[in-house]
C-alpha cells in the first residue's frame, strides 16, 4: 500500500467541501450554471478518490479514470466560467 501524505489530505479537503456544497445547496440555486460548477467539483473528487485508490490497488486503471475525471472536471469549469461570464440579452 502506497499512500502519499498529500493526496489524502486533498481528497479530505475536497470531500469537506463538496459535502458543504451539498448542505448548503439552497444558496447555490441562484448561482448561473450551478449544475455545471457542481458537476466539476463531483469530477474533481472522485478525481482524489481515484489517485488515492491508485496507491492501493488497480495502479493502472485508476490512474486512467484520476486523469479522465480531472479532465472533465477542467473542460466543465472551462465551461461554467465561459456561461458564467457571459452578459444577459
Amino acid at each position: 500500500m502506497n499512500l502519499q501524505e498529500n493526496e489524502v489530505i486533498m481528497l479530505i479537503l475536497s470531500l469537506g467541501t463538496l459535502s458543504v456544497m451539498i448542505i448548503n445547496r439552497k444558496q447555490l440555486e441562484d448561482l448561473p450554471g450551478r449544475n455545471l460548477l457542481v458537476s466539476s467539483f463531483l469530477f474533481f473528487s472522485l478525481s482524489g478518490v481515484f489517485t488515492n485508490l491508485e496507491g492501493i490497488f488497480w495502479e493502472s486503471l485508476n490512474n486512467e479514470l484520476e486523469h479522465l475525471s480531472a479532465a472533465i472536471s477542467a473542460v466543465l469549469i472551462a465551461f461554467w466560467c465561459y456561461r458564467a461570464g457571459k452578459k444577459p440579452r
